[in-house]
């Protein structure tokens, strides 16, 4: 369209020449008819006629100018024709057409005002037209509108399900619908290199099934004010692209220019994919750490209880050596390594409910005081080997609904580290408090050791599964220790001490008192200090 500019200038200047010589004739025509034969003094409102010829040309630059004249004529062909036209009537007759001149010339000088600024408009909307980012069509829609008026005149309803069982119906309509104009980003998104290649029927470039151009057809006839769906469409090059179509309608707007607007999804729809399939495989390797932290896990947790069991035996075949053979001694170190045994199963299976994410914990009454005496007791192998004092300043005496295999392992857990944590603190200064209160209802349960304290790098990813501070480490205690806490209801934090070395607190919600606090077997924890004994 853009090479027959030119020969349209042109012709446009040769219509307004003739108009000009016609309107000139006519000028002339007119004055002649006013002054020579007088035949009435209205005969001034014919000059209107030579500025309608010039107002509906391209000479409307003119008219000002023509209107001038046509007045000036006017008034010599009054003046000229005195005192034979002079009647009563003659000055009104006068004024009657310099009024009709003039707001003829008026409007025609208005009317290429608004057409200047309609032009300015238009070219200001194909500015934008085709300088958006997103692809625009032009279509023309008036051939649904009148299929959805003859099926509402037949009686027809259910427009959706109506053609749903015609799809020869919407085939045609697909056909019917052009495509009047395309911006450049349309273009470049189809591969078309010019809009006389482009502008063609809707349906050559439509590949998607009948669903889409329905739900188009049914927003037309329930005169929805927006309608969008997804679609495919094909390039010139027979490549199919995913795009989201959306169009306004307003129900006074003619169907003949309705926008559409396309925004290729291609590339969204294909990372959306990928996503999805690194969602997949991300799942997959989520699982796969998930059962290498719980086998961690595990070997971590009843690394004690295996200790235990390897002193009973040791202990059991010393007894067995003596002479004569020590027959309760054995018995009771057998009973310990049995204990140590059932308490190693039951930490593998509680172990194993957390990390597959099973956080129900097999709760019961205990008393705080007497877990902490207790599990104190089960790494108290650890706790003699190193040469460390263990404090306990126990002033909860509050009973809790817990698990009580799970605590005892957090419990262990965490002395068993401070044990660690001070191997090159001089003997004589390892010690760990424990201490235990109740402050507004919530259980406070306090480990401080006298070692080095939490490095600044370490501290903030310490609960992360796989992150030790221990040459050997498998980093899985504090992160195992977090998930039990919070399975109760509880936290856990750590800190530096104010006298040196760490501490780590934890907090649980507490039930009631206790009336009597439950304590560790005397028996078990002598028959633990024999079995330490005798293994040396």
């Amino acid at each position: 369209m853009t090479k027959y500019r030119p020969a349209s200038a042109l012709e446009g200047r040769i219509a307004s020449g003739w108009s000009l010589v016609i309107s000139a004739a006519l000028t002339a025509a007119i004055f002649a008819a006013d002054t020579i034969f007088i035949i009435s003094p209205a005969l001034s409102v014919l000059y209107i006629l030579p500025l309608l010829i010039l107002g509906n040309s391209g000479a409307r630059a003119l008219v000002a100018h023509f209107a001038a004249i046509c007045i000036g004529l006017a008034i010599t062909a009054f003046v000229l024709g005195l005192p034979l036209s002079f009647g009563p009537m003659a000055l009104p007759n006068l004024a009657i057409g310099i009024i009709a001149i003039s707001v003829t010339a008026r409007q025609l000088i208005r009317s290429e005002r608004l057409q200047r600024q309609l032009a300015a408009d238009e070219r200001r909307y194909r500015g934008v037209f085709n300088s958006m980012a997103v692809a625009i069509w032009e279509c023309d829609l008036r051939p649904i509108e009148t299929a959805v008026s003859d099926l509402q005149a037949r009686g027809v309803r259910n427009i959706r399900q109506h053609l749903a069982h015609h799809s020869d119906l919407v085939g045609d309509l697909r056909r019917r619908v052009l495509i009047t104009d395309v911006n450049d980003t349309a273009l470049r998104m189809i591969g078309v290199p010019d809009k006389q290649a482009f502008l063609r029927q809707l349906d050559d470039f439509l590949v998607d099934s009948d669903e889409a151009f329905i739900s188009c057809i049914t927003a037309i006839s329930e005169q929805q004010p927006l309608f969008q769906t997804q679609t495919r469409v094909r390039t010139a090059k027979g490549e199919e692209l995913d795009v989201l179509m959306a169009f306004g309608l307003e129900g006074s707007s003619p169907l003949e220019r309705v926008v559409v607007s396309l925004f290729n999804m291609t590339e969204q729809n294909r990372l959306a994919r990928l996503i999805a399939e690194n969602k997949e495989q991300l799942a997959r390797a989520q699982q796969s750490a998930a059962l290498g932290q719980m086998s961690a896990s595990i070997a971590h947790e009843i690394e004690q209880p295996l200790t235990a069991i390897q002193t009973s035996l040791d202990a059991a075949t010393r007894w067995l050596r003596r002479d004569p053979i020590a027959v309760g001694e054995v018995n009771a170190s057998i009973q310990t390594g049995l204990h140590a045994t059932q308490r190693a199963m039951d930490v593998i299976r509680r172990i194993r409910a957390l990390i597959i994410g099973n956080t129900e914990t097999e709760s019961s009454a205990l008393e705080i005081d007497a877990l902490v005496e207790e599990a104190t007791t089960l790494i108290e192998t650890d706790i003699i080997n190193s040469g460390t004092r263990v404090v306990h300043v126990l002033n909860a005496r509050t009973v809790l609904h817990a698990d009580r295999i799970l605590l005892q392992q957090v419990v262990v857990n965490l002395v068993r580290n401070a044990v660690q944590a001070m191997a090159q603190t001089p003997p004589d200064e390892r010690r760990i408090l424990i201490e235990t209160m109740v402050v507004e209802d919530v259980v406070r349960l306090k480990i401080t050791d006298c070692g080095p304290g939490w490095p600044p790098e370490i501290l903030a990813e310490a609960f992360a599964a796989f992150r030790s501070t221990k040459p050997g480490g498998m980093g899985i205690g504090l992160s195992v220790c977090r998930t039990i806490i919070e399975a109760h209801g509880g936290s856990i934090s750590l800190r530096d001490a104010e006298t040196g070395g760490a501490t780590v607190e934890i907090m649980l919600p507490a039930s009631q008192p206790a009336a009597n606090a439950a304590s560790l077997s005397s028996d078990l924890r002598m028959q633990i200090r024999k079995n330490v004994a005798s293994a040396r």
